[in-house]
């Protein structure tokens, strides 16, 4: 086969490929697996915006690769949720992948946030510069600039601001542990309840 009419078979089969994993994913996010995940769409949405009452986050625009490791963390126990944990486990590998990928193709558009100019003003404060009289570095050193995910460090500029809360209290009190050399368990111990809800509201404030 000559090399033009190679790469174009190939071109066309990772066409089909990613057309049926996202296929597979709407599939989960809609109508969850006979494994016994239930369907994402209930708490997270078809486009992933999440829910702001119910602290559910947002997941889409999200990498797909810090999706799957949340997800493993949960199948395997290094994260538990009594909600997330029995979806993660009714996931194959092959399942996980579709529908992580899927989320973190979508673009969801996100209410707007209100609060109070000096909490926003705070919580710039310490998403820019940090803290560093008490030893908390900026969110922006690790999550990149204006929070929108670097590496292994996910993007948090527009999440639910009480996800954001809750997960620092989550690191706070042992709830939750997988961060990465417990960096998130050290900066949650040093904020406080008032510097803890000012920095949630000014990320939620952003726009992926």
């Amino acid at each position: 086969m000559p090399l033009r009419n190679l790469a174009l078979a190939l071109a066309m089969c990772g066409a089909v490929g990613a057309h049926a994993s996202d296929e597979q994913g709407l599939a989960i996010v809609t109508q969850g697996t006979a494994a016994g995940a239930t369907a994402c769409i209930a708490c997270h949405g078809i486009d992933g915006a999440g829910g702001a009452a119910a602290n559910f986050p947002r997941l889409g625009g999200m990498d797909a690769a810090y999706l799957r490791k949340q997800l493993l963390d949960n199948k395997n126990g290094a994260r538990h949720s009594p909600v997330m944990t029995p979806v993660a486990q009714g996931l194959s590998d092959a399942e996980l992948k579709a529908v992580t990928e899927y989320y973190s193709k979508q673009r969801p558009q996100m209410p707007a946030v209100s609060a109070e100019p000096a909490a926003l003003a705070l919580g710039e404060r310490i998403a820019n510069q940090g803290l560093w009289a008490r030893d908390i570095p900026a969110c922006f050193s690790c999550h990149g600039p204006e929070g929108r995910g670097i590496g292994a460090f996910p993007a948090i500029a527009g999440q639910h601001a009480g996800y954001i809360a809750q997960q620092i209290e989550q690191w706070k009190n042992g709830g939750r542990h997988n961060d990465a050399v417990g960096l998130m368990k050290a900066v949650s111990d040093r904020l406080t309840a008032d510097e803890t809800q000012a920095v949630a509201a000014y990320l939620a404030s952003l726009k992926l």
